[in-house]
């Protein structure tokens, strides 16, 4: 074989070398826009059917199905439902109540006389058609800018009082005859924006004049700061 017709091989063996690359990468890319195309395929978002009345104060997830509330009057769509149902709830409920929700538990905050602060809660149960309460132990003294969280047995109370101190009280949910105990708070003067228990620990959001702080509290430790919350 003469040089010229070598070089001639050579560059043909290029030319087909940058064809089969070419498809490749053409291959490569369209397998990765079918597989894109395919996982966004299967992202589903299903709206949840209206409210009757169309306004909601609060939604709540209560075990398995959703509670919303409005002025006074309810609706709950269990899992899988595709229309809210009317609830009713005890005549003495206002109009304006406080509900919160600690670990799929809803609560009613029951208001001081007066309603500037609150005295305790009451658990929420839906039983068919209705919900029923019962009444927790009053807290040591009235809170306001209450947080609640539920976790290991036991519900987690936290506010501050007339004079502006927070407090954290702890309830165990196993003991018929248990009443509210004092946990020392967090460090500070200021009330905590979200209270989660996880596993024995607690941590608390505690917004302040530098941002909003991180804590976690351990029984064997007590509280330690955290990492600040990013933005």
């Amino acid at each position: 074989m003469t040089q010229q017709a070598t070089r001639s091989a050579r560059t043909q063996v290029r030319r087909l070398a940058r064809c089969a690359m070419a498809m490749l990468m053409l291959c490569a890319l369209s397998w990765s826009c079918l597989a894109r195309a395919d996982s966004l395929a299967t992202v589903r978002q299903d709206a949840l059917p209206a409210v009757p009345g169309g306004q909601v104060d609060g939604l709540h997830a209560v075990g398995t199905s959703l509670l919303a509330i409005h002025a006074g009057k309810a609706w709950r769509l269990p899992a899988g439902a595709t229309a809210w149902t009317p609830v009713s709830l005890p005549a003495d409920v206002p109009a304006n109540a406080v509900w919160l929700t600690a670990r799929n538990t809803l609560y009613l905050v029951r208001p001081a006389q007066g309603g500037s602060s609150f005295v305790g809660v009451s658990t929420a149960i839906l039983e068919g058609d209705r919900l029923v309460l019962r009444a927790l132990p009053a807290w040591p003294v009235p809170l306001r800018d209450t947080r609640l969280a539920e976790g290991d047995g036991a519900l987690h109370a936290t506010g501050l009082d007339a004079h502006g101190t927070p407090h954290l009280f702890r309830l165990a949910l196993d003991t018929a005859s248990a009443r509210w105990t004092a946990v020392t708070p967090w460090p500070g003067r200021e009330a905590a924006s979200s209270l989660l228990a996880q596993r024995g620990d607690l941590f608390a959001t505690v917004p302040s004049v530098a941002g909003t702080m991180l804590w976690r509290w351990h029984r064997e430790t007590g509280w330690s700061r955290m990492p600040p919350v990013p933005g």
